[in-house]
């Protein structure tokens, strides 16, 4: 957006009075520090992390394949039949799933072991999705 433009809006919601800023010249020093912030803040390593654990939740497959792990699935052949995904695509969204830091792969011989990573925010964002069996069912 062209700077002129976003001084022709900031007005009209100046005037509007729907704003608690007082005046245009005041906004604009505002977001003018924060968008240096913004910039700053995408070099940091928390800021990646962060973003990578976004991407990782951004799919409804990656969802239910993060609930079926924390539901005691271990192995990525059970993935494919619950989710009727092929070997590749359950492979992609895992990987995303391990980058985002809510999953671990660990291999044993020819085989890969899911796992959930443990004190993720998705357990505490998610607390009630997670327990979908009865432990017996395992």
């Amino acid at each position: 957006m062209r700077l002129s433009e976003l001084e022709r809006k900031l007005n009209e919601l100046l005037e509007m009075n729907v704003v608690n800023w007082k005046s245009i010249e005041d906004r604009m020093d505002f977001l003018n520090d924060l968008k240096l912030k913004l910039e700053q803040s995408q070099k940091k390593v928390q800021f990646k992390q962060f973003q990578k654990f976004i991407k990782a939740l951004n799919h409804p497959a990656r969802v239910l394949i993060l609930l079926a792990i924390n539901n005691g699935i271990k192995c990525p052949c059970e993935l494919e039949f619950l989710t009727k995904l092929g070997q590749a695509t359950v492979s992609h969204h895992l990987n995303l799933l391990e980058e985002g830091g809510l999953i671990l792969k660990d291999r044993e011989g020819k085989w890969t072991l899911l796992s959930p990573v443990e004190n993720t925010i998705f357990k505490e964002v998610f607390p009630n999705t997670l327990n979908l069996t009865n432990k017996t069912d395992m």
